[in-house]
């Protein structure tokens, strides 16, 4: 009888225990388990989307601990569901505009142009030292750097809010004045002549301008006004003509110098041919960045000579951070695809430190991670990572949730009229985004292999 009961026991605990977490293909799972898993899916991505983050460290946590993957196999999928994330956030965001310039797009697409070839060489490297190290090289340094960018999003914020609390007063005390005003007029002085309203309207509007813009006005030309004219036309367009060209071009020669590297058979993989390859393609995307860096240099040069009216957090590029700011997110693009995130974890709190504003950030990091996941999921795709069939289900269901988030935070952030909300949501994100990735080293055991896997890397 006491046998009988120990083994109905262990039956009972074998079949709520976590699965062993070194499984290669997710349908080995339970129904249950694959169904909660992309409840959480939909779950996780409706809130990570909405500051721009991919929610990588919460698939990766999903898909580990409830389908027992190895934590090599649950990156590639989690990169796929990214994907999906990425796609509904940007068929929502390229119809939503600056919110402080109405005229532009909310997404920054030179931006996107000058760093995304960059992050793409930050990739490719990724994706080979996710296959060739041990986790615990990367594993400390990444924890570190989110910690430090968790604090340095949170003064943001608090800084952000403080600024918005004050605008806010602001607005209720002109308004109650206004309405004093207006109260004391009508009840003991006589009604000012319309001619000498007019007078006092046009003193107000020249005084509120400022004497620089009345000297800038008087000092026009025509041709100046004719080029800023043409240059905020630019800026309108829902889908910059510029930009997107390269971006079209990068796209097209990346995807190009991958198929070379991971799908010609004659090709020995680590090889004088594959390396030059891959070489060749990190130094074309490289050379996209560079010459994009140059047109976006020359034309915030022309705004400036032109007086143009540059928007909130719009980055002036410079002959130096056309440099510095790439390099930056050469780190982004490596991060994200050697430990599964979408890459906004880290270039959304980066672009919050360069002064663009949170909305653009989230959604031009959104924008970002739609390249840097496609790339990750095509390489490792081809390196027969990835599922296909659960890679579908799991961007369904990111696709899903990114959208109702999407659509939910952007109407709430709206109504409130404070940007600090997405500034302190990635703080949280990328807080639990820290946690969460220990937790599931740990729970993996990651942190003890030290094993290095060169012979995965070359295996044909």
């Amino acid at each position: 009888e006491n046998f009988c009961h120990s083994q109905l026991s262990s039956r009972k605990f074998a079949a709520v225990s976590l699965p062993s977490m070194t499984s290669t293909d997710p349908f080995e799972a339970h129904s249950w388990q694959i169904a909660l898993s992309l409840i959480g899916v939909v779950f996780s991505a409706s809130l990570a989307v909405g500051s721009g983050v991919g929610g990588g460290s919460f698939f990766l946590a999903l898909y580990i601990l409830l389908l027992g993957l190895d934590s090599h196999y649950a990156i590639p999928l989690s990169k796929a569901t990214i994907f999906g994330v990425s796609i509904a956030a940007f068929l929502v965001n390229c119809f939503r505009r600056h919110p402080h310039a109405k005229h532009r797009p909310v997404i920054d697409f030179e931006l996107t142009a000058l760093m995304q070839p960059i992050v793409l060489v930050g990739t490719m490297v990724g994706v080979l030292l996710n296959i060739l190290f041990p986790n615990y090289l990367v594993l400390i340094p990444l924890v570190l750097l989110l910690g430090y960018t968790t604090y340095k999003t949170y003064l943001k914020g608090k800084t952000l809010a403080a600024k918005e609390h004050a605008a806010i007063a602001k607005e209720r005390e002109a308004a109650k004045a206004r309405e004093e005003a207006e109260h004391d007029k009508s009840t003991l002085l006589p009604q000012t002549p319309p001619s000498l309203q007019e007078a006092n309207s046009n003193s107000s509007n020249n005084t509120s301008n400022g004497s620089l813009s009345v000297n800038l006005l008087s000092a026009d030309t025509p041709e100046a006004a004719q080029l800023r004219a043409m240059l905020r036309e630019q800026d309108s367009r829902k889908f910059q003509k510029m930009p997107m060209l390269f971006l079209g071009v990068m796209w097209g020669l990346f995807i190009l110098g991958v198929c070379l590297l991971y799908t010609i058979k004659s090709i020995p993989r680590c090889g004088v041919a594959w390396a030059f390859i891959f070489v060749i393609t990190s130094l074309v995307m490289i050379a996209i960045s560079f010459v994009f860096g140059r047109h976006a240099h020359a034309r915030t040069q022309l705004k400036l000579a032109c007086d143009f009216e540059f928007a909130p957090g719009e980055v002036q590029w410079n002959a130096r951070n056309v440099i510095t700011y790439p390099a930056m997110f050469f780190v982004v693009g490596l991060a994200a695809s050697m430990l599964g995130v979408g890459g906004g974890l880290l270039s959304g709190p980066l672009m919050l430190r360069l002064g663009v504003d949170p909305s653009v950030s989230a959604a031009t990091s959104s924008f970002m991670i739609i390249f840097t996941a496609s790339a990750s999921t095509v390489q490792y795709a081809l390196l027969g990572r990835v599922d296909p069939l659960f890679g579908f289900y799991g961007g369904l269901a990111g696709f899903a949730g990114g959208y109702a988030g999407q659509i939910l935070i952007s109407n709430y952030v709206q109504r409130k009229r404070k940007q600090s909300i997405l500034v302190f949501l990635l703080a949280g994100i990328t807080l639990f985004s820290a946690i969460a990735i220990i937790t599931v080293q740990g729970a993996t055991g990651e942190l003890k292999n030290t094993a290095f896997h060169s012979a995965q890397v070359c295996a044909s």
